[in-house]
Protein backbone atom coordinates (compact mmCIF):
# COMPACT_ATOMS: atom_id res chain seq x y z
CA UNK A 1 0.00 0.00 0.00
CA UNK A 2 1.11 3.45 -0.69
CA UNK A 3 0.33 6.05 1.59
CA UNK A 4 0.07 10.28 0.34
CA UNK A 5 -1.28 13.34 2.86
CA UNK A 6 -3.70 15.46 1.20
CA UNK A 7 -2.32 18.80 0.29
CA UNK A 8 -3.86 21.87 1.57
CA UNK A 9 -5.28 22.83 -1.38
CA UNK A 10 -7.76 20.24 -0.97
CA UNK A 11 -8.97 20.15 2.24
CA UNK A 12 -11.78 22.16 1.45
CA UNK A 13 -15.61 22.19 1.35
CA UNK A 14 -17.99 23.59 -0.55
CA UNK A 15 -21.07 24.91 1.10
CA UNK A 16 -22.76 27.71 -1.52
CA UNK A 17 -25.44 28.62 1.05
CA UNK A 18 -21.77 30.50 3.20
CA UNK A 19 -19.79 31.00 0.65
CA UNK A 20 -19.18 31.38 -3.10
CA UNK A 21 -15.52 29.62 -2.63
CA UNK A 22 -14.72 26.27 -1.10
CA UNK A 23 -13.98 26.74 3.10
CA UNK A 24 -11.02 24.98 4.88
CA UNK A 25 -11.64 22.16 6.79
CA UNK A 26 -11.86 23.83 10.30
CA UNK A 27 -10.80 20.83 12.42
CA UNK A 28 -7.19 19.86 14.16
CA UNK A 29 -7.19 16.33 12.89
CA UNK A 30 -7.42 17.62 8.63
CA UNK A 31 -3.63 18.11 8.78
CA UNK A 32 -3.56 14.23 9.42
CA UNK A 33 -5.35 13.15 6.13
CA UNK A 34 -4.16 10.84 4.39
CA UNK A 35 -5.12 9.08 0.52
CA UNK A 36 -4.48 4.99 0.55
CA UNK A 37 -3.79 3.44 -2.24
CA UNK A 38 -3.88 -0.52 -2.10
CA UNK A 39 -2.50 -2.61 -4.84
CA UNK A 40 -4.74 -5.36 -5.89
CA UNK A 41 -2.86 -8.53 -5.27
CA UNK A 42 -3.13 -11.62 -5.19
CA UNK A 43 -1.58 -13.04 -1.55
CA UNK A 44 -1.53 -16.98 -0.70
CA UNK A 45 -2.91 -17.92 1.92
CA UNK A 46 -0.16 -20.41 3.31
CA UNK A 47 -2.36 -22.64 5.66
CA UNK A 48 -5.54 -25.03 5.22
CA UNK A 49 -8.37 -22.78 6.96
CA UNK A 50 -10.82 -24.68 8.98
CA UNK A 51 -14.08 -25.33 7.73
CA UNK A 52 -16.88 -26.08 9.86
CA UNK A 53 -20.72 -26.79 10.25
CA UNK A 54 -22.48 -24.12 12.15
CA UNK A 55 -26.03 -25.41 13.45
CA UNK A 56 -28.76 -22.48 14.51
CA UNK A 57 -30.31 -23.44 17.98
CA UNK A 58 -33.82 -22.92 15.85
CA UNK A 59 -33.16 -26.72 14.07
CA UNK A 60 -31.53 -28.35 16.53
CA UNK A 61 -33.77 -30.94 16.85
CA UNK A 62 -33.58 -32.34 13.73
CA UNK A 63 -30.15 -30.71 12.64
CA UNK A 64 -26.86 -31.10 14.69
CA UNK A 65 -23.80 -33.01 14.70
CA UNK A 66 -25.56 -36.09 15.56
CA UNK A 67 -27.87 -35.95 11.97
CA UNK A 68 -25.40 -33.88 9.83
CA UNK A 69 -21.93 -34.40 8.75
CA UNK A 70 -18.76 -32.67 6.52
CA UNK A 71 -17.73 -35.06 3.97
CA UNK A 72 -14.60 -35.41 3.25
CA UNK A 73 -13.79 -35.23 -0.52
CA UNK A 74 -10.61 -33.83 -2.67
CA UNK A 75 -11.49 -30.30 -1.24
CA UNK A 76 -11.89 -31.62 2.21
CA UNK A 77 -9.21 -32.89 4.58
CA UNK A 78 -9.96 -33.90 7.98
CA UNK A 79 -7.25 -34.36 11.33
CA UNK A 80 -7.87 -34.86 14.70
CA UNK A 81 -11.34 -34.29 14.24
CA UNK A 82 -10.49 -30.56 12.19
CA UNK A 83 -11.91 -30.57 9.03
CA UNK A 84 -9.80 -27.95 6.92
CA UNK A 85 -10.53 -26.37 2.97
CA UNK A 86 -7.26 -28.14 1.47
CA UNK A 87 -6.79 -26.07 -1.94
CA UNK A 88 -5.09 -23.41 -3.11
CA UNK A 89 -6.38 -20.30 -1.91
CA UNK A 90 -5.39 -16.43 -1.99
CA UNK A 91 -6.50 -13.46 0.02
CA UNK A 92 -7.62 -10.18 -2.41
CA UNK A 93 -8.06 -6.68 -0.70
CA UNK A 94 -5.81 -6.36 1.96
CA UNK A 95 -2.24 -6.22 3.04
CA UNK A 96 0.61 -8.75 3.35
CA UNK A 97 0.99 -7.51 6.57
CA UNK A 98 -2.41 -8.13 7.15
CA UNK A 99 -3.07 -11.69 6.11
CA UNK A 100 -0.02 -12.83 8.43
CA UNK A 101 -1.40 -11.21 11.48
CA UNK A 102 -4.68 -12.91 10.94
CA UNK A 103 -4.33 -16.22 8.76
CA UNK A 104 -4.10 -18.34 12.02
CA UNK A 105 -7.55 -16.79 12.84
CA UNK A 106 -9.61 -17.18 9.50
CA UNK A 107 -12.11 -20.23 9.07
CA UNK A 108 -15.06 -21.02 6.79
CA UNK A 109 -18.35 -21.85 8.24
CA UNK A 110 -21.36 -23.32 6.78
CA UNK A 111 -24.26 -22.39 7.88
CA UNK A 112 -26.96 -25.68 8.62
CA UNK A 113 -30.46 -25.36 7.67
CA UNK A 114 -33.63 -27.71 6.38
CA UNK A 115 -32.84 -26.36 2.62
CA UNK A 116 -30.37 -28.48 -0.10
CA UNK A 117 -27.90 -25.94 -0.93
CA UNK A 118 -26.43 -24.62 1.94
CA UNK A 119 -24.44 -20.82 2.21
CA UNK A 120 -21.23 -20.24 3.69
CA UNK A 121 -19.41 -17.54 5.27
CA UNK A 122 -15.66 -16.37 6.10
CA UNK A 123 -15.14 -15.15 9.43
CA UNK A 124 -12.11 -14.01 11.19
CA UNK A 125 -12.06 -14.96 15.05
CA UNK A 126 -10.80 -12.65 18.03
CA UNK A 127 -11.12 -9.85 15.80
CA UNK A 128 -11.01 -7.17 18.49
CA UNK A 129 -7.46 -8.61 19.66
CA UNK A 130 -5.88 -8.84 16.04
CA UNK A 131 -7.03 -4.94 15.60
CA UNK A 132 -5.07 -4.48 19.00
CA UNK A 133 -1.54 -6.35 17.97
CA UNK A 134 -2.25 -4.84 13.73
CA UNK A 135 -2.40 -1.23 15.38
CA UNK A 136 0.58 -2.03 18.45
CA UNK A 137 2.65 -3.38 15.31
CA UNK A 138 2.53 -0.32 13.47
CA UNK A 139 2.33 2.67 16.31
CA UNK A 140 5.66 0.63 17.52
CA UNK A 141 7.12 0.73 13.98
CA UNK A 142 6.37 4.34 13.75
CA UNK A 143 8.24 5.36 16.93
CA UNK A 144 5.86 8.05 17.67
CA UNK A 145 6.15 9.87 21.03
CA UNK A 146 3.99 12.93 20.74
CA UNK A 147 0.97 11.73 22.57
CA UNK A 148 -1.34 13.62 19.92
CA UNK A 149 -0.09 11.88 17.11
CA UNK A 150 -0.22 8.79 18.92
CA UNK A 151 -3.85 9.40 18.95
CA UNK A 152 -4.30 10.50 15.11
CA UNK A 153 -2.46 7.63 14.05
CA UNK A 154 -3.95 5.14 16.46
CA UNK A 155 -7.57 5.91 14.76
CA UNK A 156 -5.73 5.93 11.71
CA UNK A 157 -4.59 2.29 11.71
CA UNK A 158 -8.09 0.86 13.21
CA UNK A 159 -9.93 2.57 10.19
CA UNK A 160 -7.18 1.15 8.17
CA UNK A 161 -8.06 -2.38 9.55
CA UNK A 162 -11.41 -2.72 10.06
CA UNK A 163 -11.48 -1.64 6.17
CA UNK A 164 -9.56 -4.87 5.68
CA UNK A 165 -11.55 -6.76 7.78
CA UNK A 166 -14.41 -5.65 5.81
CA UNK A 167 -13.08 -5.72 1.89
CA UNK A 168 -10.85 -9.09 2.17
CA UNK A 169 -12.28 -11.99 0.19
CA UNK A 170 -10.95 -15.10 -0.68
CA UNK A 171 -9.91 -15.81 -4.18
CA UNK A 172 -9.25 -19.03 -6.19
CA UNK A 173 -5.74 -19.32 -8.59
CA UNK A 174 -7.59 -17.48 -11.11
CA UNK A 175 -8.17 -14.72 -9.53
CA UNK A 176 -12.00 -15.12 -9.12
CA UNK A 177 -13.53 -14.91 -5.87
CA UNK A 178 -13.74 -18.07 -3.89
CA UNK A 179 -16.64 -19.97 -5.13
CA UNK A 180 -18.20 -23.07 -2.48
CA UNK A 181 -20.89 -25.76 -3.62
CA UNK A 182 -22.38 -26.98 -0.69
CA UNK A 183 -25.07 -29.64 -1.16
CA UNK A 184 -27.11 -32.10 1.36
CA UNK A 185 -26.61 -35.41 0.49
CA UNK A 186 -29.03 -37.45 2.77
CA UNK A 187 -27.38 -36.73 5.86
CA UNK A 188 -23.96 -35.78 4.63
CA UNK A 189 -22.58 -31.90 3.53
CA UNK A 190 -20.53 -32.19 0.06
CA UNK A 191 -18.58 -28.84 -0.67
CA UNK A 192 -17.05 -28.79 -3.59
CA UNK A 193 -15.51 -25.99 -6.25
CA UNK A 194 -14.59 -26.66 -9.95
CA UNK A 195 -11.76 -23.81 -10.12
CA UNK A 196 -10.71 -25.20 -6.78
CA UNK A 197 -11.09 -29.34 -7.60
CA UNK A 198 -8.28 -29.03 -10.85
CA UNK A 199 -5.31 -28.42 -8.12
CA UNK A 200 -6.33 -29.43 -4.44
CA UNK A 201 -2.71 -29.26 -3.40
CA UNK A 202 -2.10 -26.20 -1.03
CA UNK A 203 0.88 -24.00 -1.88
Amino acid sequence: MVSFSVPASWKKVRIPLLSDTPIPIDDPKAKFLRIDFIHEEMIPLRIAPPIRVFFPTKYLSTLNPGTLSLEKNVLIDEKDGIFTLSAPIFIRGASRNFVELVKDMIEIVIIAEPKKTLSWSLQINDDTELENRYVNQKLAALGLTKELHIQTQEEYYRNRFRAYLENFRLSDPKGKNLSLQIQVEGHMIHVTSPELSQDNQHP
